[in-house]
């Protein structure tokens, strides 16, 4: 093999990579590519970075790192520039774990792909390693440190090591007792398989991947005829790219069931036509398949159930982990545990290795990466004793281990770092773990979840992907949602709901759910974040703030210019656009109803009736009639701020909220009309944050609070401005009512009502799991 100035025999790539890396990490770490994206960044972030940096050059990293963990924004910048303080005080775990989470955030940079390999390497995960090596070429074809060791490993891979090959590693913790690999080829994916192929043993392949390959087939045959085995004989069967290779997948599937004994498992890699052409890729492919086509293939054969099912490599393939099962039964096989297990293995050769030849630094990252994946396993040395370099004062995420409960939280975001903080308050562990670009799980979203262990999932927001991922790994998510989900996509009934529980603060949004098939729906009251908003009092300088929907919203002038878009397209015929402008006319007609009438409440819901049926030009009736209300909410706001004479305040930022309203006598808030069978976040946090709240009165709001219990409620502009003015000179009176509200108060806290949630998803989870 030779590459530029590099000639070495296959047998000694292995040696070449090792002095390879050794003397890539040994050289200074630059650090004049940070920030990388520096239009993405808020200034005051980019003035902390910028003084991090500063610090990391001048050699003091543990005041680099804590600097670096003070940007106020979920920053790809801080965990890039985190990770490359770690690697530079060779903390390969701690560095892997902020590579890790930048690339989830921005996957374009070929260096920081390159680095994450580096890390992955010296603690023992080498094919991970090689497919962050892959990424780095991806991202920058011209990095040619990444491409030299690519050549090496796909040498070692080809040659003296079959078994680090990345698709590979997801099919061996399958591995135990008697079991075969059907199309082995010539790389067989372990040793102690049999072999079954259709190119006799010894014999060279012709064709496609096989190419110039010797067979390491034991027996001659077809998968999907396997008359040489007994019915139920087979604990394992393995096939890496080969049921895309039949005419009929159902009758293979059935026949890998046959020899199987039950509970047995088929672990799969095929390649997924999501992601490229897969039929053109090689004309010996009969059959196609993308994840969602295969789950429902496995689906169509009774007696198998689906255990598990994630990337296997980016852009390329999938894995799949099928059990066999009783008929009408779940299937229990644990595959995220049995994957660490065989992770921890090379890991912890890896971790021995080094100590045994004193490399402290290598020996460390890998117990402690060891110390993850598999906290039970007795080891040679306690992790951070051989390398005691640690950096203080920062926080490394998902390094909490042990037993207990683990809780995902999904895309982070300020109510997910306040979420968390409570979890862990009652002793379970939780971490955030950040989505990829445009909200995305892909294969490094995957594997954080698979190291974690999570029992549950838990996100804000609602994201069919998220649904899947759930279903694919048989873990439950817990949907907690204060927004309506308005758009198309995601209301569409073509995921699977099954393993979702659904709690929404929107009474009106649980028919919904389950009009899309989730078993699992409730209605559960607004919250307010406690450690954000204390019950209390304090100095306050403003006498009166307005609170209501973001004046800066447009979702209704968009939803009517898409409209009139339609009308002036050329394809659209004479009778689409005479109901569009029927459309336009209805909402017209709402709204001269509701100027009319501010507080009434039956053109808002004439409209909704009429559009319950409806799906217009790629709108729901859900997001049209939201943006309406929204609409409305905002010319009712407009309308009590000349009423009152008051301030209006923006509203969009739960932290923001926080200062204005502690500095608030009396917050007059406003619920928009879609949301008046819901208990009004806003109002709880003007409550909670000592104000004295003058709200309408709306059905939901009375559920939980009667007048006069920390609130005052008003029917119309005119009663709001009069209340705002008495409470404004009766400051006794306006304080016996804020004090009246906290008991009443104290039962909505993020911490009471998430207890609520968890003790309603631990009963769904024995049903759904």
């Amino acid at each position: 093999m030779s590459e530029g100035e590099i000639t070495i025999k296959p047998e000694d790539a292995h040696r070449a990579m090792a002095q390879l890396v050794e003397q890539m990490i040994s050289l200074p770490v630059d650090f004049s590519d940070i920030p990388l994206i520096p239009e993405n960044i808020p200034a005051g972030d980019m003035e902390i970075l910028n003084r991090a940096v500063a610090l990391a050059v001048a050699g003091k990293w543990d005041m680099a790192a804590r600097t670096a963990q003070e940007t106020v924004s979920d920053s790809f910048e801080a965990d890039y520039l985190s990770g490359k303080i770690m690697l530079a005080s060779k903390l390969y775990f701690e560095a892997s774990v902020f590579f890790n989470l930048a690339v989830t955030k921005f996957s374009g940079y070929g260096e920081l792909w390159f680095l994450y390999g580096v890390c992955l390497y010296q603690m023992g995960l080498y094919s991970e390693a090689f497919m962050s090596w892959r990424e780095a070429l991806r991202a920058n074809a011209n990095h040619q440190d990444a491409h030299i060791l690519l050549k090496l490993a796909n040498v070692m891979i080809d040659k003296t090591h079959l078994h680090l090959n990345p698709e590979a590693e997801f099919a061996l913790p399958i591995v135990s007792g008697r079991g075969i690999d059907v199309g082995c080829g010539g790389a067989k994916t372990h040793p102690d398989a049999i072999g079954v192929d259709i190119i006799p043993p010894g014999d060279v392949g012709t064709e496609a991947s096989q190419k110039g390959r010797v067979s390491q087939a034991d027996i001659l045959g077809n998968g999907d005829d396997l008359h040489m085995f007994a019915d139920g004989e087979l604990d394992y069967v393995i096939a890496r790219h080969n049921l895309e290779h039949y005419v009929d997948p159902v009758k293979t599937l059935l026949e890998w069931r046959r020899v199987l004994k039950p509970g047995g498992v088929i672990g799969l890699i095929l390649p997924d036509d999501d992601e490229f052409d897969t039929l053109r890729a090689d004309p010996t492919h009969l059959s196609v398949f993308t994840k969602s086509s295969f789950r429902t293939l496995v689906s169509l054969v009774d007696g198998l159930e689906l255990a598990a099912m994630g990337i296997s490599r980016h852009k390329w393939s999938f894995y799949a982990i099928v059990e066999k099962v009783a008929p009408g039964g779940k299937p229990k096989y644990d595959y995220a545990r049995a994957l660490n297990s065989w992770l921890s293995r090379q890991v912890h050769h890896r971790a021995k290795a080094a100590k045994d030849a004193r490399v402290n630094d290598v020996a460390d990252a890998a117990y402690k990466k060891l110390a993850e994946l598999s906290p039970e396993t007795r080891m040679e040395a306690t992790p951070g004793s051989l390398w005691p370099i640690g950096i203080e004062g920062v926080e490394i995420p998902f390094s909490q281990r042990g037993a207990g409960l683990r809780i995902a939280i999904m895309g982070g975001g300020t109510l997910g770092k306040g979420i968390r903080d409570v979890i862990r308050r009652s002793g379970a562990l939780a971490e955030v773990v950040p989505l990829a670009e445009e909200r995305i799980v892909n294969w490094r979203v995957e594997k954080i979840l698979r190291e974690y262990l999570a029992d549950y999932l838990l996100s804000f927001t609602f994201e069919p992907k998220i649904a899947t991922l759930a279903s694919d790994s048989r873990t439950p998510v817990i949907f907690w949602l204060t927004e309506p989900v308005v758009d198309e996509p995601k209301t569409r009934m073509d995921f699977d709901l099954s393993y979702c529980v659904i709690f929404t603060t929107i009474n009106g949004e649980v028919e919904k759910f389950r009009r899309m098939g989730a078993k699992h729906v409730y209605y559960s009251p607004a919250f307010f974040n406690e450690d954000v908003f204390n019950i209390g009092s304090n100095s306050r300088n403003e006498e009166c703030v307005i609170a209501g929907p973001d004046e800066s919203s447009t979702r209704y002038f968009q939803l009517i210019e898409r409209l009139r878009q339609r009308i002036a397209a050329k394809e659209s015929s004479i009778p689409e656009k005479n109901a569009i402008f029927a459309l336009i006319r209805k909402f017209g007609m709402a709204m001269e109803s509701i100027e009319a009438n501010p507080f009434g409440r039956s053109s808002l819901e004439t409209l909704k009736g009429s559009l319950s049926n409806i799906g217009v030009y790629g709108l729901t009736a859900d997001e049209i009639f939201y943006a309406i209300a929204e609409e409305v909410a905002l010319r009712r706001l407009r309308t009590l701020v000349e009423t009152t004479k008051s301030k209006l305040v923006k509203t969009t930022d739960p932290q923001s909220r926080s200062s204005v309203f502690s500095n608030a006598k009396t917050v007059v808030a406003l619920t928009p009309v879609s949301h008046e069978e819901s208990l009004p976040q806003i109002a709880l946090e003007a409550m909670a944050s000592g104000a004295l709240a003058l709200i309408n009165e709306t059905s939901g709001m009375k559920r939980f609070f009667k007048d006069g219990e920390g609130l005052k409620y008003y029917r119309d502009f005119k009663e709001a401005a009069q209340l705002a003015e008495r409470y404004r000179s009766n400051a006794v009176e306006r304080d016996e009512i804020v004090n009246a509200g906290r008991p009443a108060l104290s039962r909505h806290t993020l911490a009471s009502r998430w207890n609520e949630i968890f003790e309603t998803t631990k009963e769904v989870a024995k049903e759904i799991r």
